[in-house]
């Protein structure tokens, strides 16, 4: 699993001011944590998204996702697009995709948008 999340930390560069961080629980080594840190904006949601989506084609073993948001004081449209793009991968290969730690400015925008009603947020 320590191959995972090298692969997902290999996207972190200054250039993007968002760190990627991973980790895996030893006891359910299908879960995978990822935790951004920084704001995710249009200039850098992308390589976010890459990230996350290039490991879980890469490593079927993860059954189950969870984006933990503590570290992300902003997210754009654009960020949520990122989201919706990792949701998308993740249904379509029967995976599980859960939100936490969610500050409250952007649980305001996914819950107007209507995440809530599709994904579990915490």
């Amino acid at each position: 699993m320590h191959a995972v999340i090298e692969k997902l930390e290999q996207y972190n560069d200054n250039e993007y001011d968002l760190k990627i961080l991973g980790s895996y629980n030893a006891d359910e080594p299908s879960d995978l944590l990822v935790r951004p840190v920084g704001s995710i904006e249009s200039y850098n949601s992308e390589i976010f998204s890459k990230a996350v989506l290039e490991t879980l084609r890469e490593h079927n073993v993860i059954k189950h996702v969870v984006i933990d948001l503590k570290g992300v004081p902003y997210m754009s449209s654009t960020g949520i697009g990122a989201i919706i793009q990792i949701l998308g991968y993740v249904n379509q290969n029967k995976m599980k995709l859960n939100i936490s730690n969610v500050n409250e400015k952007i649980q305001e925008t996914l819950n107007l948008i209507g995440f809530n009603s599709f994904l579990d947020i915490r």
